[in-house]
């Protein structure tokens, strides 16, 4: 029964009531600045909350968190001699080093030489919900570092643990790449907020996540990429000067 309530609060409150609490805290946004912090926290107070619940059916269905990929070492479970998941395993692995090479490169431009993500940022500014979600003053992007690490535990823990864990037996296939794409779908869902192109993004990058999972058998990688990955809007925006 708590698996069917997570399961329906991944389906509906994101897509549906998700949706138009970011649409009400737009609303609030453009009146008051400061809004932000609030929405900041309800964010963490909602997906910690659904984590809670997730633990409470790990709990009562006596659910070992191996199963939720929750273990220190990785253990490659795609590198097993076939070539086509050897490839796959290579380039998912890849693509984690370049995006590390990526942020820690991003991170010292952004302390020596400011300007250059001025580009950036005007690219951003044109797309009206990264606006409006972005932290902008000092106090938002403390804050944005617990939205960062909420979101890169509790996401990951919720739309590639818990589903790719659930959905094979609600669906009774033994077939991982069913779930995967399933699983990402519903990533994507929990993004419209977004608009069309930021679902697809989202759903893009729930694969990629998946993959990872995949790969390493932990979900402990995904959980540490994804905070790193939201961390990157630290950067993305101007600072805004606080009232005193």
């Amino acid at each position: 029964m708590l698996f069917i309530m997570l399961l329906a609060f991944l389906l509906v409150y994101d897509p549906i009531f998700g949706k138009m609490m970011f649409e009400r805290f737009v609303r609030k946004l453009i009146r008051n600045q400061t809004t932000r912090v609030s929405y900041y926290y309800e964010t963490i107070a909602v997906l910690w909350g659904a984590v809670l619940l997730l633990f409470l059916a790990v709990w009562q269905y006596k659910v070992p968190l191996t199963e939720l990929g929750l273990q220190k070492v990785p253990t490659f479970n795609l590198l097993d001699g076939n070539p086509l998941n050897a490839w796959i395993s290579a380039i998912v692995l890849g693509l984690i080093l370049l995006y590390g090479i990526v942020f820690v490169v991003n991170t010292l431009l952004f302390v020596w030489k400011p300007h250059y993500f001025e580009k950036i940022q005007k690219e951003i500014e044109e797309e009206g919900y990264t606006t409006y979600l972005l932290p902008t003053s000092t106090k938002e992007k403390c804050v944005w570092v617990f939205v960062s690490i909420t979101a890169g535990v509790c996401e990951e823990l919720l739309y590639r643990s818990f589903l790719m864990y659930y959905l094979p037996s609600l669906l009774d296939t033994q077939s991982v790449w069913i779930s995967l794409i399933l699983s990402s779908l519903i990533f994507g869902l929990a993004h419209t907020y977004q608009g069309v192109k930021g679902a697809m993004k989202a759903t893009t990058l729930g694969m990629y996540f998946c993959l990872l999972y995949l790969v390493t058998d932990s979900i402990i990688p995904g959980m540490i990429l994804h905070t790193l990955i939201d961390l990157a809007g630290v950067f993305m925006m101007k600072s805004r000067k606080e009232k005193s």
